[in-house]
Order: structure tokens, then sequence, then C-alpha cells
């Protein structure tokens, strides 16, 4: 099949990306879009793999170093502070946040196009 690309604009949409100008190619009088839904072409599915292993390596390696300064930070005499405390608690926060945001983004992602209207 020969691909004709006949004109390129900007949609302004707000359902799916709040409001971010996407450039729709306009290939043998249909939206790139249509067709790769009509022809169930996943062009995404790699890359959602690869941000779901990136975010699992980050995540893994900053929790490790939390639990690392948390272990430090009680065993050491010099830095049982509150100023130190509070750190890690804040830091403990963030990475729960984190932890408990990570499904909610992947299922988003995973099912989130087949609510789209």
């Amino acid at each position: 099949m020969i691909f004709v690309e006949k004109e390129t604009y900007n949609n302004y949409s707000s359902i799916n990306d709040g409001y971010v100008m996407n450039p729709i190619l306009i290939i043998n009088d249909q939206k790139l879009s249509n067709y790769v839904m009509a022809n169930k072409l996943e062009s995404t599915n790699w890359t959602l793999w690869l941000g779901i292993t990136v975010v699992l390596l980050t995540m893994i390696i900053t929790w490790m170093l939390h639990i690392s300064i948390m272990i430090s930070v009680c065993r050491n005499m010099i830095m049982k502070h509150i100023t130190y405390y509070y750190i890690i608690s804040i830091g403990f926060v963030v990475m729960l946040h984190s932890l408990l945001n990570f499904p909610v983004n992947i299922i988003s992602d995973l099912i989130g196009r087949l609510f789209v209207i």
C-alpha cells in the first residue's frame, strides 16, 4: 500500500491531551489514528513496556537508597536529630505515593483508550 500524505494540521483536543496541540497526518484521505485503529496496529506496545520497566527500575533504586539512608540515620548518634527524621518522613511519603500511584497510571494506560469517546 502506498501512503500519500495530503496535509498536516493541528487539532486542539481537550479529551485526551489536556488542550495540547496534536499534529494529525492525513494519509489516503484518512486520519493516521483511524488507520492505525482500523488495521489493529499496536504501535505503542513496546513503548508502554519500556516505560513500565524504566519506572520499576527507578522505583526499586530509589527505595533501596531511601531504606539505606533510613538505616544510616537510625544507627548514627550524630544524625539522630529531628531534621533528619523529618527528611526521612517526607521521603517516605513521596516514595509511598509513587508506589501507590504507579498501578493507577498503568491501568489507565492499558485500558484508558477503551473509554475515550
